[in-house]
């Protein structure tokens, strides 16, 4: 007891302010609150709920449209395929340029599948595999079609063009036969196989496929199937394998390239066979008055083994190969 009053009198001591003397009493400082006390227990405020929307009930129409659209821009973009093509037809010595009928003067421009994977290697280093791949999807898509001369030649030379070209060539083909008493007939055929194309994407059209197709679209007029296909035979568009039954895409300017193509590859073969050494310089090769270009004619006829690209100090030269001289 008398140690809290001891402590007491501590706390009030007197404070002298002029003749007054006052007793101020000192407060208590609060005691220190320990680490790792326990949280109060006083009320605290109710969290507010947050209303969340059914997932069923937002609008996102907007959002679906904006991917829709994204998707949709992604798929028109041309693939490697797509643009190793453009670029190869930009220059003569990589295309085969094919005369539109009717049209003087105009050319569609066809390329060698050779060139394209030569020039997507350089570009990407990418395997055949990869290459492959994206023609095939652009031939199911009806993107490009192929050319080639008929099946039964052992070396048959065959060109990547754009669907889009092919069309244009064959669609001026019916300008031919504008004024004949058919040209009703010609026309309905022509445009009964543009319809058609889209779903006989393969490089031989079977004639089982066409008659499923004729089965869900056929011409009006009282035509049959036979008589739209002789149709498009005559009109140089179809021409038909018989072994086969089957058919093959054709353009009446196409015969004409395969025949100039076969006249400049005997002349490379007489030109190197009349040389001593079987060989010539690649200068020496060119054909002055052929459509073909030289260049675009021996880079095929190296791919098939009929002849030899040397490079060498003084420049590139032909060879005959052994076989092809025998």
């Amino acid at each position: 007891m008398k140690r809290m009053d001891k402590e007491k009198q501590q706390d009030k001591k007197p404070i002298i302010k002029g003749r007054k003397v006052l007793v101020v009493k000192r407060k208590k400082a609060a005691p220190k609150k320990a680490s790792g006390t326990l949280p109060t227990f006083r009320k605290r405020p109710q969290p507010t709920a947050v209303a969340i929307a059914d997932a069923d009930a937002v609008d996102d129409t907007a959002a679906t449209e904006a991917d829709d659209e994204f998707d949709t821009m992604l798929a028109s973009l041309p693939n490697d395929c797509a643009l190793g093509i453009q670029a190869l037809q930009q220059n003569t010595d990589t295309c085969v340029s094919i005369p539109i009928p009717s049209d003087t003067g105009n050319y569609i421009k066809g390329v060698l599948e050779l060139h394209l994977y030569r020039q997507l290697h350089a570009d990407d280093s990418r395997g055949d595999t990869a290459v492959s791949r994206e023609l095939a999807d652009l031939l199911a898509t009806n993107t490009i079609r192929k050319l080639s001369s008929p099946s039964r030649e052992l070396n048959p030379l065959q060109v990547i063009l754009f669907a889009t070209d092919y069309e244009r060539a064959a669609r001026n083909t019916i300008l031919r036969d504008s004024s004949s008493s058919s040209s009703s007939s010609n026309e309905a055929a022509t445009e009964w196989m543009m319809r058609q194309l889209p779903h006989l994407t393969g490089q031989r059209i079977a004639y089982a496929d066409l008659q499923r197709r004729w089965s869900v679209d056929s011409v009006m007029g009282g035509q049959t199937l036979d008589r739209v296909l002789e149709t498009l035979t005559r009109q140089q568009l179809f021409l038909l394998a018989p072994m086969e039954r089957s058919y093959q895409l054709w353009l009446p300017t196409w015969g004409v390239v395969l025949q100039a193509w076969e006249t400049a590859r005997k002349k490379a073969l007489m030109n190197l066979k009349r040389s001593s050494y079987k060989e010539r310089s690649l200068s020496a090769m060119q054909q002055k008055y052929s459509p073909i270009s030289t260049t675009l004619l021996l880079d095929w006829m190296e791919s098939i083994g009929q002849v030899e690209l040397i490079d060498r100090p003084a420049g590139k030269f032909v060879r005959l190969p052994a076989e092809v001289d025998g």
